[in-house]
Formats: structure tokens, C-alpha cells, sequence
């Protein structure tokens, strides 16, 4: 015990000694150790390619874009009105020289009807026409001339302008014949003498519907005045075309969308009465006209800048106008005119027709051989002379 007490006393004074000898000695610096890393060889790794897999890749759908639009321009609705004519056939059923001093054996209502039975079948909506002297009447033969009405509601007329030689009638024949029209019978310058306060015999204007587009008409015949008037009955008084015209059309007061003037007069005026070139120049409202009377091969002339169609007479010729209109606002306008005139010379009589107006045939020539003699066939020798 007393020996351990000694060993820890002397271990406790080496300690303090030890202690002291350390402060006197220079202070000793150890250099810092520096830290060495080794390097490492870099290790080359393989690449390694993996197998591609197959991949379905879908086909592409192109995106069409449409184009804008393009704004829609709507047209104006358009339609086509035909109109055909007659005029002066004078009677004439066959093509038949009724008369010695007559013409030759051509024309006639056979040859018309085989005209307009294949117009009809090109325009079904077609307005047929006559431009007066239908019949064969005559002022020196005392009985009534053989009727035409038959003839022209077969053949489906629409309308029927008075001329000179239905004027010759009595008035209470007229009228009975005329009753028997299923068309419209017109003439805007004809009074009964007797009575002209009560107005015009026969309306002076008709109005037709034609696919919804209205065409009116309206027309006069040709003054009897000087050598005309004793071929007359006393009956009627006829007056001037162009006021009478001009009267017309402003009753009608626009209620149409075609105008057409129906005449029968001469090409101009003569003795102071208007021609239908003064009329047509003179009555603005007027798209064009028809007329008869002149008995011309060629007749397409104008007035005004406006077709004015004639015929020939004896049904030589027919005539038909294509009208071309057009809606603009709402209300149907002329664009065109395109004007024909056809000879029926080269087409053949409607063989049902000569058939089943036999009997009206053989009627007229009795009506001719009742009354044409002596002096009679020297006033048609010189008609072209003396009436123009």
C-alpha cells in the first residue's frame, strides 16, 4: 500500500516537471500532410446496342382545310315567252286558187296548221295570233262569208284583231262571230256610228299570263276614209290609230310586263291617219309589234329602235317572235327580241285538216262564184291601185 501511495507521488512530479520543460523548448511545426488520392485508370465500358424493337408507327392522315367559302351569287331567274302570228289569209283553207285574178295555189289555214302544231311542240307555252282579215269577206258579195272561228279555236288562237274585211260585216255579224271565239277579240279604234258614245266595239286590249310573266296587247285597224269608206257598212266609224293607241295603253296602266303591238295599217300614214311606223315611234311604252294589211314578203322593220313584224298574206307566211326576259327586283324584264319570219311554201298541208274542212273548201268557192262578176272583178283588178 505504502508503495503504490509512492509510485503515484512520483509519477505526479515527473508529470509537473515534464510540463515546465516543454514551454522552454522552441515550438515544433508539423508541415501539414497532404492528402494523396490515388488515381484510378479509367475503366473502358463497353457500349452495349441493345436490339432496335419494332415499332409500328401509324400513317399519317393529311388534314385537309377546306377552303373559305366562296360567297353563292344567285341568279336572276330567266324565261322565254314566244309569240306567233298570222295575218291575212283572206279565207283561204287549201292552198287554192279560189279566185281567177287571186294568187297562185299557195298558203292557206292547211299549211298554217302544220306550221303551228310543230311550233307547239318546241314551245308548248306559245301565243298564237291573227292580225286580222281572216276571212275572205267581201263588200260586193250580198251573203255572209263562210266562218273562220272554227278554224281558229281548232288551231287554238289566243287572239284575233279586227281588220278591214271583218269590218265589212254587219255589226250583228260580227258580233255573233266573234262570240264564238274562245280567244280575245280586239280593236281599240272601231265605233258603231250609230252610237259612239257607248265605246268601242270590241275591247281595245287583252291581257295574257304566260308562266307568271303578264304580256299585253293591244292594236287597231286601218281608218276607212275616202274609196275605202263605201266598201264599209255605215255601221262603223274608225278612228285614227295613234290616239286610240295611245289611249290603250294608258288604261292598261302598266299592268303588264310585255307590251306588243297588234296592228292592221299601213306601213305609214296616209290622208292624215297614223301608219304603224308613227305609232311606234310615237308610244315609247311599246317592246315591239305585229302587223298586217301591207301583204309583204320581207317585213321586219323598225321604228323607234323597235321590231315591227309584217306578213304576207294568203298564209304564204308566218311570223313568231322569241322574247328572252329576265326578273330583276322582282319584276320581269325585256332582255331580247329576236324576230322571224317564215314562208310556209315548202311545208305540207295538214292532210287531217284538208280532210275535215272539205265541206268549208267547197263553201268558200260557191261563196266566191256567187258574187264576183263583172265589175266586181275590175275593182280587184285595180284594189292595189285605187286602196292601197
Amino acid at each position: 500500500m505504502k508503495n503504490l501511495k509512492r509510485i503515484f507521488i512520483l509519477m505526479l512530479v515527473l508529470s509537473v516537471i515534464g510540463c515546465s520543460n516543454i514551454q522552454e523548448k522552441e515550438e515544433i511545426i508539423t508541415p501539414p500532410i497532404k492528402e494523396v488520392i490515388e488515381e484510378k485508370p479509367e475503366i473502358e465500358v463497353p457500349e452495349v446496342v441493345l436490339p432496335e424493337e419494332e415499332v409500328e408507327v401509324e400513317e399519317e392522315i393529311p388534314i385537309i382545310v377546306p377552303e373559305p367559302a366562296k360567297p353563292v351569287i344567285k341568279e336572276n331567274p330567266k324565261k322565254e315567252i314566244v309569240i306567233l302570228a298570222t295575218a291575212d289569209v283572206h279565207g283561204r283553207i287549201y292552198p287554192h286558187k279560189y279566185k281567177e285574178f287571186d294568187r297562185d295555189d299557195i298558203g292557206g289555214f292547211a299549211k298554217v296548221s302544220t306550221f303551228v302544231k310543230e311550233m307547239r311542240k318546241k314551245y308548248p307555252d306559245l301565243l298564237l295570233i291573227d292580225m286580222g282579215d281572216a276571212y275572205f269577206y267581201e263588200p260586193f258579195v250580198k251573203t255572209n262569208s263562210p266562218s273562220i272561228i272554227p278554224i281558229l279555236n281548232e288551231l287554238d288562237y289566243d287572239l284575233f284583231l279586227m281588220g278591214n274585211h271583218e269590218l265589212y260585216m254587219s255589226s250583228a255579224y260580227l258580233k255573233e262571230e266573234v262570240a264564238k271565239f274562245n280567244g280575245k277579240a280586239i280593236v281599240n279604234n272601231v265605233y258603231l256610228a250609230k252610237d259612239e258614245e257607248a265605246g268601242v266595239i270590241l275591247p281595245g286590249s287583252a291581257v295574257f299570263e304566260v308562266d307568271g310573266i303578264k304580256v299585253a296587247f293591244t292594236g287597231s285597224s286601218i281608218p276607212q276614209k275616202g274609196i275605202r269608206k263605201i266598201l264599209l257598212s255605215y255601221e262603223y266609224n274608225i278612228s285614227d290609230a295613234l290616239p286610240e293607241t295611245e289611249k290603250s295603253v294608258k288604261e292598261l296602266g302598266g299592268n303588264y310586263d310585255l307590251l306588243v303591238g297588234t296592228f292592221h295599217l299601213n306601213k305609214f300614214g296616209q290622208g292624215g291617219d297614223s301608219g304603224v311606223v308613227e305609232v311606234m315611234e310615237a308610244v315609247d311604252e311599246f317592246h315591239f309589234a305585229f302587223n298586217g294589211h301591207e301583204h309583204v314578203d320581207e317585213g321586219d322593220w323598225t321604228a323607234n329602235g323597235k321590231h315591227i313584224i309584217a306578213n304576207n298574206a294568203y298564209g304564204i307566211t308566218a311570223s313568231y317572235a322569241k322574247i328572252q326576259m329576265e326578273q330583276i327586283d322582282g319584276k320581269w324584264t325585256v332582255m331580247s327580241i329576236e324576230p322571224h319570219i317564215v314562208s310556209l311554201n315548202d311545208v305540207e298541208s295538214d292532210k287531217e285538216f284538208l280532210q275535215r274542212y272539205r265541206g268549208l273548201h267547197q263553201e268558200t268557192i260557191e261563196y266566191v262564184d256567187s258574187g264576183f262578176s263583172g265589175w266586181e272583178k275590175v275593182y280587184h283588178k285595180l284594189h292595189n291601185y285605187i286602196i292601197p
